[in-house]
């Protein structure tokens, strides 16, 4: 296809909300340097905290789903860090949006926890404002579960980062969350279509916009092996 194109030296493509401009030529691989704040998950906490977590639905929604606990996690502050006066600020004018909740339980669940903890996580959400339950649902990898779904926002595509003026305009969508039935395992999240426009003005409603699986979540002892080259030379 690159033949096709006229061998072009450089790429102007689509990712994420942005057209980014690549070039052919090749540079020198490199490796990300070490993250000196620390490592952990959820901003910063330890396996060993997310195993001690309570499984109380009303705590944990306190926790994890509150005002205070989705801005501070925005601004990356991490768990035990006092906030400065400036954040403070933030906190108090955050908005909470229903899909902000449906992110924050998935990133949860990303991590193996106790199922009373997963099983209150799970009751917490299905207790918050904006989210109900859908009943079943198939993921994006065609595993049978059950599903939560915020309410639907609307997105608007602007010509600020490059896109074509055939793709501007707005778009309904909603964040849906789908469970294993009977283990309460994350399966998916994922983004769907609600209501055309846009860029998807062709697309139809339920349409799957991004979407992240989970394939197994487990802890192991064994070591990685790094590949044994770079994947571009």
């Amino acid at each position: 296809m690159w033949r096709k194109a006229g061998s072009p030296s450089s790429f102007h493509v689509w990712s994420s909300d942005h057209y980014y401009t690549y070039t052919a030529k090749a540079t020198k691989w490199h490796v990300d340097g070490q993250d000196t704040g620390g490592g952990g998950l959820l901003g910063g906490r330890s396996a060993e905290d997310l195993q001690n977590l309570p499984t109380d639905p009303g705590k944990l929604a306190e926790m994890f789903l509150s005002r205070r606990a989705l801005a501070l996690r925005a601004m990356a502050v991490r768990p035990g860090r006092r906030p400065t006066p400036a954040q403070e600020r933030i906190v108090r004018s955050f908005r909470v949006l229903p899909i902000t909740k449906v992110a924050a339980v998935a990133a949860l669940l990303r991590s193996p926890i106790p199922s009373g903890i997963r099983a209150g996580l799970i009751r917490a959400l299905a207790a918050q404002q904006g989210i109900r339950a859908i009943g079943h649902a198939t993921d994006p990898l065609g595993r049978p579960g059950v599903a939560m779904a915020s309410d639907d926002g609307a997105v608007t595509a602007t010509g600020e980062y490059g896109g074509p003026k055939a793709e501007q305009g707005t778009y309904r969508a909603r964040q849906v969350i789908i469970f294993d039935e009977h283990t309460g395992a994350l399966l998916s999240r994922q983004e769907e279509l609600t209501r055309p426009g846009g860029p998807y003005s062709e697309m139809k409603p339920g349409f799957v916009i991004n979407y992240a699986a989970a394939r197994s979540v487990k802890w192991t002892d064994t070591k990685p092996t790094p590949p044994p080259a770079p994947p571009f030379g």
